[in-house]
């Protein structure tokens, strides 16, 4: 018995993607859009040492508050959901979880973080720096 073979069309080649021709590379064009300002995190010495007596998952939520800090400092708008609150003249508050806040200041550019603790704490804090 004879194989019979069926009729083989060969997949036209015209239906094939073409390749795109490389991208010449010039010099680059300036983004029209302005960057986002970083400030410069500094730590109390004090407060590393507190930090390092805190469980890992406490020490992420406080680094990710830090990090939230830094990201939205200067759009007032967004303070509120970060948790951003003036105390007093150049001295702020955000909360880093429901029972730890942060206490920092804007010193020339950086923001610098003194204290994390409750609110009890906070508030001997700011009765003992007044």
């Amino acid at each position: 018995m004879a194989l019979r073979m069926p009729n083989f069309i060969p997949f036209p080649v015209d239906f094939m993607p073409k390749r795109k021709p490389p991208v010449a590379k010039g010099p680059q064009k300036s983004s029209t859009a302005t960057s986002k300002p970083s400030f410069p995190i500094e730590i109390d010495p004090d407060l590393i040492a507190q930090l390092r007596l805190l469980s890992k998952p406490d020490r992420r939520r406080v680094g990710h508050a830090i990090e939230a800090v830094r990201t939205n400092w200067g759009y007032p708008h967004l303070h509120g959901g970060v948790g951003i609150r003036r105390l007093a003249p150049n001295l702020y508050e955000s909360r880093a979880g429901l029972q730890q806040r942060l206490i920092f200041q804007d010193i020339h550019g950086s923001l610098y973080f003194d204290f994390l603790g409750n609110h009890d704490e906070v508030q001997k804090f700011l009765r003992s720096h007044a």
